[in-house]
């Protein structure tokens, strides 16, 4: 709960093991640099903006994550994140998911496994 009023977007950044591990440092310097905002728990003077850490998101597999309100947006790095909060400050509201080619939580790049050219035949039914 937020016992004090926060910005009209609330960017809560995941920190936790998967999302540090692939640059969810970098996506807090860009909320930082983005929003004038200094350390985690500010709002920005705009008022648009309040940054928040927090703990696992669940969405490891497209690490690292960032949920504005209700929504996540996963695969971030820095110019990402950058775009995405110049985005918001517009009054536009980019689809949530990955921010990167890939569907839901499949693997980046497409699919390695159950692909019809990678099916091997019993041998002698050919």
């Amino acid at each position: 709960f937020n016992t004090t009023p926060i910005g009209r977007y609330h960017l809560q950044v995941c920190t936790t093991t998967s999302c540090w591990l692939r640059g969810s440092d970098d996506v807090t310097a860009a909320c930082k640099a983005a929003t004038g905002i200094t350390s985690f728990g500010e709002t920005s003077k705009d008022g648009l903006f309040t940054l928040t850490e927090v703990e696992c998101l669940g969405a490891c597999s497209n690490a690292p994550i960032l949920q504005v309100d209700d929504d996540y947006y996963e695969d971030l790095d820095g110019p990402r994140t950058l775009e995405l909060i110049e985005a918001l400050r517009r009054g536009e509201r980019p689809t949530p998911g990955p921010t990167i080619a890939r569907m839901a939580c499949a693997p980046a790049g497409g699919r390695k496994v159950l692909r019809e050219d990678a099916v091997q035949k019993p041998q002698g039914q050919e």
